[in-house]
């Protein structure tokens, strides 16, 4: 059995993060623990099982993205690629898995994207993932930069040694790209998006990442349960680190987890258009009384009958995709419009 220790113990306390905490010494922590186990009405609780599970409860905490328990069967990735054009030559696309396995569906998408009249393409990296390797990474981002383009570096937490990685083969896509980001970008998407902010200068749009490392060890430590384990973080270009400080969008639009994943799973039947803007009941205009058409008489009936119409609704908008729309489609008549 694991036995407390006191720097054990400082950890445990500033697990919280609490500012009074962190500003005590190692005494004071001691004192404490003393009085709680001594002079307290809980004391009977403080078992050495207690103590070694507030002490991992602890750790765990204060490492954040650095470790992390997570079942050992793991369920395969769920989703899959989707990829449309929408509106005003925007194309859409959003990997499920972020793994080696998904670059033929990525290149088959983007060959067809490349191919169609989209002149922008938003790249969305806010499907949950499971932690990836650093290849994905670079496979990823060759579909984006010239060949033999340097990305990042890993280094591995034991040692001062890093490891180089450059893109391969002739990009998919050369058209301008923005990035969506949020804290369910997994390690692989953070480093893709940062290595297109860096070097293609593209826009991330969305909330900030979590910071993960680079590569994770899985260690077993009971028949249901793994301990995952940060081995190795990316250094960008000016070694710049990503893990524990994460992305900070360029344009900051938050949207509630849970429902943009129930949009994901419908978007893989429906897409992702009808995410992205809000439909307009049909209004009569100058266009209908020259046809000598009602456009509002489906609505008009409906409401007398006390029924419900799409239009009554609440619309099931993506911000932050709708944000990327917006933010493309003002850049797009920015450039069109004369200059005085």
């Amino acid at each position: 059995m694991i036995r407390i220790t006191l720097p054990l113990l400082c950890l445990i306390a500033g697990a919280c993060a609490d500012p009074v905490i962190d500003q005590l010494r190692q005494p004071q922590l001691q004192e404490i623990f003393k009085q709680l186990q001594s002079k307290s009405l809980s004391a009977a609780k403080l078992s050495d099982e207690e103590l070694n599970r507030a002490a991992v409860q602890g750790l765990l905490q204060r490492f954040g993205t650095g470790a992390a328990l997570v079942p050992a069967a793991a369920s395969p990735p769920s989703g899959k690629l989707v990829s449309e054009f929408l509106l005003h030559s925007i194309a859409y696309l959003r990997p499920a898995s972020l793994t080696v396995d998904e670059i033929a569906s990525l290149d088959a998408a983007l060959e067809g994207l490349a191919a169609s009249k989209a002149e922008n393409l938003i790249l969305d990296l806010r499907a949950p993932a499971a932690p990836g390797e650093p290849m994905a990474a670079v496979e990823f981002l060759g579909r984006f930069l010239p060949d033999a383009t340097p990305l990042f570096q890993v280094r591995a937490a034991d040692t001062a040694a890093t490891r180089a990685f450059v893109s391969k083969g002739k990009p998919r896509w050369q058209k301008p790209l923005l990035v969506l980001i949020d804290g369910d970008t997994n390690n692989i998407g953070e480093t893709i998006a940062a290595v297109l902010q860096q070097k293609l200068s593209a826009w991330l749009i969305g909330s900030p990442t979590v910071g993960h490392a680079c590569e994770y060890r899985l260690a077993p430590v009971a028949p249901e349960w793994n301990l995952r384990i940060a081995e190795s973080e990316t250094l960008l270009e000016g070694d710049r680190k990503l893990f524990g400080v994460g992305l900070t969008p360029d344009i900051r639009t938050d949207f509630e987890s849970s429902k943009k994943i129930l949009q994901f799973t419908e978007s893989e039947k429906t897409g992702m258009k009808r995410y992205a803007y809000e439909v307009e009941r049909p209004r009569m205009n100058e266009a209908a009384l020259v046809a000598q058409t009602n456009p509002e008489l489906d609505y008009q009936i409906a409401r007398s009958a006390h029924e419900t119409t799409e239009f009554d609704r609440p619309a099931a908008i993506d911000p932050v995709l709708q944000q990327a729309v917006d933010f493309l489609t003002a850049q797009a008549f920015l450039k069109e419009s004369p200059s005085k």
